[in-house]
């Protein structure tokens, strides 16, 4: 088995940065070889590359009020712009343009020698706020009490959009009302993107920005995706094209109001091809645990297929090398099953199985963290 497995610390030598241009961005669809169109990617680079990527989320005119104090940059104003121009949809939707989803997504970022049947893990190596505001929007039935919410409404004014102040040195968003000063950290995460994925089987054809799918990730809204962690992907079509968006400051599991503090991202991020690596879901890594995803728009369903993919991959030899019945006691002993969203038509769970109970030669193998126990009394190594 190989060494321990980390994060890989920065490059000095950052290829280049990923922009928010019209040309780096697309609107509210995953883009594939087709849709390119003989376009260049917005980069390409090689394996192991690392890359300074800019992204905001959605950031259309009406995200901001104009009570706030905050206006669209003239180069945000100047890519709706062009997507607008460049969309002709068919029939009426409900997202800035017509276009297929909200997300307005930065790449796609060609990964040269990447095909599929490989997989392609994305370092995090840092990941911060850039914009000094952010918004949310609240709009029943959309949100996890769909028309349940009239059963609790208090009556008071529901603003479907509201824009509040991001404190960058403060690491925290004003939110007002109620007027609570939210840290980054509070729920012990930190800044992510909620979408992060691959080009789609070319099969699928065109596909929206709201529903991830375990065939390339996408919006799957996943709070542990910060500094220090990777998410690793299916490769559909050569190159792999990565594209990223949908910058969230902080959320709780669940996004149960259809949003975040949605804001806009700069993060310093790795490329990686695991040849062979055939994946049936993306699988995620932070410094103590590894985690599995399950989607599907059945709940159950979705953790069962994160469990599932769990109990495969402590099989792996190079990972535990562990039975089914042992894994499977082992996880409800001492893995972590969360809700990821429940609000983008298909919904998410995750499963966090802690690194240290790996065996010490594995190669997702991760010391303890120090910490004291319910009881009082420091962890002891055995």
């Amino acid at each position: 088995m190989s060494s321990a497995w980390m994060c890989p610390s920065a490059d000095p030598f950052l290829s280049e940065l990923v922009d928010l241009t019209p040309e780096n961005t697309h609107l509210g669809y995953w883009p594939t070889r087709d849709t390119l169109n003989n376009k260049l990617p917005a980069l390409s680079i090689n394996n192991k590359d690392t890359v300074l990527f800019k992204s905001t989320s959605g950031c259309a005119p009406g995200h901001i009020h104009t009570s706030s104090g905050f206006a669209l940059p003239p180069s945000m104003d100047q890519i709706f712009k062009a997507k607008c121009a460049s969309h002709t949809a068919s029939k009426p939707t409900p997202f800035p343009c017509g276009a297929m989803g909200p997300h307005l997504l930065t790449g796609p970022i060609e990964v040269k020698g990447a095909k599929p049947g490989d997989a392609l893990q994305v370092d995090i190596l840092s990941i911060d706020v850039w914009q000094p505001w952010s918004w949310n929007m609240v709009k029943p039935p959309k949100g996890s009490l769909q028309y349940d919410f009239d059963d609790v409404h208090d009556g008071a004014p529901a603003s479907e959009i509201q824009t509040w102040k991001n404190d960058l040195d403060k690491r925290a968003t004003f939110v007002s009302p109620p007027g609570v000063w939210v840290a980054w950290n509070v729920t012990s995460t930190g800044p992510f993107f909620g979408c992060m994925g691959t080009a789609p089987p070319p099969a699928f054809g065109v596909v929206s920005t709201v529903p991830p799918r375990p065939e390339f990730g996408g919006n799957m809204d996943l709070k542990l995706l910060t500094t220090g962690a990777s998410l690793q992907l299916p490769v559909n079509v050569a190159g792999a094209l990565f594209s990223a968006g949908d910058g969230h400051a902080v959320q709780g599991d669940g996004e149960v109001c259809t949003t975040a503090v949605e804001t806009g991202l700069l993060a310093k991020l790795r490329f990686t091809i695991l040849p062979g690596k055939r994946l049936k879901s993306p699988r995620a890594l932070t410094p103590t645990h590894i985690v599995s995803i399950g989607l599907s728009e059945n709940l159950d369903e979705a953790q069962k297929l994160a469990m599932k993919d769990l109990l495969n991959w402590l099989n792996d030899a190079d990972v535990a090398g562990y039975s089914t019945s042992e894994s499977y006691r082992l996880a409800s002993v001492a893995a972590d099953m969360a809700v990821t969203q429940v609000v983008n038509q298909v919904k998410g769970v995750h499963l966090s199985f802690p690194r240290s109970l790996l065996p010490r030669e594995s190669s997702l193998y991760a010391a303890p963290p120090d910490r004291k126990s319910r009881g009082g009394s420091t962890r002891t190594e055995l």
